[in-house]
């Protein structure tokens, strides 16, 4: 089940990646399978969204509120790449020391970190801080899927993007806000 959420919250996170490469090559207007090696080219997230920001801020934004909406969706990722990157840099340990709070469960620790019987919750990631996380990325993922589908849309979706958590594994939205917010399903990225 650990391994399984893992997955499922390491492809959230590449959908919400896909997405800033589709606004990328749309607002250079680069041919696709050249925008997306340029896009890719830079190593790790923050390079991509450095670059990411100088395109946008030269964009000729025809969409009222399309580049609010971008860089609210950006810095959200910005945050929450600090836990992607505990996600796949991080040690998956199955604890088998009866004493620790996580006995008998599978956790990600820090990498940099030497196991000790309760390590830091900061250097640590649950399967119930995954899940969580998951339905976080997720639905910043639709945001923006959604937001490339129907750009009319943008200024609901910039209101949700702002009821996220700051950090993806922290908390959820209210099922009664979120209710307000109906996502498309199609994923209209360039390939």
């Amino acid at each position: 089940a650990f391994h399984s959420q893992l997955g499922k919250t390491l492809e959230g996170w590449s959908m919400v990646e896909s997405c800033f490469c589709t606004v990328f090559i749309t607002v250079t207007k680069i041919h696709p399978p050249m925008g997306r090696r340029l896009f890719y080219s830079n190593a790790g997230f923050g390079s991509r969204a450095k670059m990411l920001r100088i395109v946008m801020d030269c964009a000729n934004w025809e969409q009222e509120g399309m580049k609010m909406f971008w860089s609210d969706a950006l810095t959200k990722a910005e945050k929450y790449s600090t836990f992607r990157n505990l996600m796949v840099h991080g040690d998956v340990v199955l604890i088998g020391f009866a004493e620790s709070k996580y006995a008998g469960q599978y956790i990600i620790l820090r990498g940099r970190e030497f196991w000790k019987a309760d390590p830091d919750p900061k250097d640590v990631i649950t399967k119930e801080q995954l899940t969580t996380a998951d339905g976080n990325v997720r639905l910043l993922a639709q945001c923006m899927m959604s937001v490339l589908a129907e750009p009319s849309k943008v200024t609901e979706l910039c209101e949700l993007i702002a009821l996220l958590p700051s950090q993806p594994q922290s908390g959820k939205i209210d099922p009664s806000d979120l209710v307000r917010f109906p996502q498309e399903q199609s994923i209209p990225f360039q390939r």
